[in-house]
């Protein structure tokens, strides 16, 4: 394991990657709510932990990209090959359709749209680190105001059109700019103290809770397709009041580095595939029971992380 391999972000990684996949086995509305941080804090502790790479002399926007997408889309085809090949022998036809949606990552069988998203955020995080060295914070504050008066525009647009309209706008600009914020604030929390990190999840938390008002406290899952302000309000808020207490219990106790942690966020993309297989079996148990969803999401997890394991075994066997 690497000396300097940040402890912290890997439990933030794990706690996020497990959010996702806690959505997905049904909890009741309250939990759904509580873990509605986990897209956004993944995106930010991916963002946190590449930062470092573009300050390097040898920097090279096109290699990292089409690596980095690489790295992306090779699991997920790979993963689709397998699921749809499982869909067919169990379950029978599966449509054109949802087979292209799947692999151009636009919606298919679900689930793998934020594969997507991370490429976008590969795309952008390099751009915007540019500007963020070689600019002031004012220009910078300038340039994000801008950013999202026009987002706002393309919103407001989106739904006064057609559906059809509507999709194309969605996964092509409004996914693209709406992430872009996160990882605004990803760069701009990035070399902050934990002290004002903290001060950031406060002012985000009065943020949500006038919001929450005027939208009547309906679940800011309304406000996630595309993510707006309300819903964006309430992650930050949880991402970096975790952030501090992660960090506030490693000073005080020193988290050792668990090899089960970093296991898990270093084949986070792997295991958040392998569940999305599980999915439609492991939802048919439990479902009278007033706490199933525990029971169903710590099968799940346990399932795509022996799964990933063995893939892991096979395959380093098969290269030796």
């Amino acid at each position: 394991m690497n000396k300097s391999r940040n402890i912290n972000y890997d439990i933030l990684k794990v706690i996020a990657l497990f959010g996702i996949m806690l959505a997905h086995i049904c909890p009741n509305k309250v939990v759904f709510q509580l873990r509605n941080f986990d897209v956004p804090m993944m995106i930010i502790i991916s963002v946190w932990l590449s930062l470092s790479i573009y300050n390097k002399d040898n920097f090279n926007y096109k290699i990292y990209l089409l690596k980095r997408i690489k790295r992306l889309v090779k699991p997920t085809w790979i993963f689709l090959t397998i699921y749809f090949l499982f869909y067919w022998i169990f379950k029978g036809s599966i449509s054109i359709k949802t087979i292209i949606l799947s692999y151009t990552l636009i919606n298919g069988i679900g689930y793998v749209w934020i594969i997507r998203i991370y490429i976008y955020v590969a795309i952008i995080t390099p751009m915007y680190s540019y500007i963020y060295n070689n600019l002031k914070i004012f220009s910078i504050i300038i340039i994000i105001l801008i950013e999202y008066l026009i987002y706002a525009f393309l919103i407001k647009f989106s739904f006064i059109v057609n559906e059809r309209i509507r999709l194309f706008l969605t996964i092509s600009i409004l996914d693209f700019v709406g992430y872009s914020f996160v990882v605004w604030i990803a760069i701009l929390t990035y070399k902050l103290s934990i002290r004002n990190r903290f001060l950031v999840s406060i002012f985000s938390a009065i943020l949500f809770i006038f919001l929450a008002v005027k939208y009547n406290f309906i679940p800011t899952q309304e406000f996630k397709y595309p993510i707006r302000l309300y819903y964006l309000s309430y992650a930050f808020s949880i991402i970096f009041m975790l952030d501090f207490f992660v960090e506030w219990i490693d000073n005080k106790y020193s988290i050792k580095k668990s090899k089960i942690i970093i296991y898990i966020s270093s084949n986070s993309i792997w295991i958040y595939l392998w569940h999305i297989l599980y999915i439609p079996l492991v939802n048919k148990f439990f479902v009278n029971l007033q706490f199933g969803y525990i029971i169903r999401f710590i099968v799940i997890a346990f399932l795509a992380i022996i799964t990933t394991s063995l893939q892991n075994l096979f395959y380093y066997k098969f290269k030796k």
